[in-house]
């Protein structure tokens, strides 16, 4: 039981935040278990995200704002910047590790990328640091990654 409860919390955990799964998973079970168990908690906090961000976006949209007019900053043009140059690839890399699942997801939704687009460049971006963090216990014997 008391296996089924900590699974449970590494799923849970690799939603949300996908490196503070993968650090509980390399501490307290087998590589390839914990790959398995941070990659379905990281897919589904992707669909969630995902799906619940288009919703979310076209609840937002029915809303008619008043529109205050702004001075451009320095984070507006990076977003702008990530916006012409569709750099889905960095997001969804940077995603699991960098910035949470949801704020990930979130940011992909609003610079309008196609959702099976993003369920896509996110399941590479997480086969990717299941392998660098899981293969480093499995080939290399290291216990304490993070």
């Amino acid at each position: 039981m008391e296996n089924w409860v900590l699974y449970g919390n590494i799923v849970i955990l690799s939603t949300v935040k996908y490196i503070i799964g993968a650090s509980m998973a390399l501490y307290s079970v087998s590589p390839l278990r914990g790959f398995l168990l941070t990659f379905v908690g990281g897919i589904c906090g992707v669909l969630v995200f995902t799906w619940g961000g288009f919703w979310l976006r076209s609840v937002v949209s029915r809303i008619k704002f008043y529109k205050i007019p702004r001075k451009e900053k320095k984070s507006s043009k990076l977003f702008i910047w990530l916006k012409k140059n569709g750099n889905i690839g960095i997001i969804s890399l940077l995603t699991p590790v960098v910035l949470s699942i949801p704020v990930g997801c979130f940011l992909m939704v609003s610079l309008n990328f196609n959702k099976f687009k993003i369920l896509i460049y996110m399941v590479f971006s997480l086969i990717f640091w299941g392998i660098i963090l899981f293969g480093a216990k499995y080939f290399f014997g290291i216990n304490d990654i993070l």
